[in-house]
């Protein structure tokens, strides 16, 4: 087990704190959300256990700058999320429910046993992400 999973790592100079959306099971297109993992600069830790093959994962990050919080930029799937610690089923109404609601991106894992999802400044940074997204789609 030790080298496989879902990894998050931290490489802003700031404090993150991280979530995930994750299928209920391998068969299923039913996602459960929860987190928080709160990473420090330069720290990982290891979100899930066992083979994350060819399956589809949702993450989300808040990045603690300067008293505010700064959302993960580009995400396009809508999870639950509270302001503590929570696992939220995928196919509940937030507000009905008492979350929060947030846009995870999409992280797609083709024949590997383990992934590391790595926070970059960048990715909290709205408009460098919106210029990636449109130079790949000009591409």
């Amino acid at each position: 087990d030790a080298g496989r999973g879902f990894f998050f790592c931290n490489s802003t100079m700031l404090p993150v704190w991280a979530a995930i959306a994750q299928p209920k099971s391998d068969d299923s297109e039913d996602y459960t959300s929860s987190g928080w993992w709160r990473l420090e600069s330069q720290e990982c830790a290891k979100v899930r256990r066992g083979s994350v093959r060819n399956e589809d994962f949702y993450v989300y990050g808040m990045m603690e700058a300067e008293g505010r919080s700064v959302p993960l930029a580009g995400g396009e799937k809508e999870f639950c999320v509270a302001s503590v610690q929570f696992e939220a089923e995928g196919d509940v109404s937030c507000d009905d429910s008492g979350f929060d609601s947030a846009q995870f991106r999409k992280i797609s894992i083709g024949n590997e046993k383990a992934f590391t999802y790595q926070f970059t400044p960048e990715l909290f940074n709205p408009d460098y992400v919106n210029r990636a997204r449109n130079s790949t789609d000009e591409q």
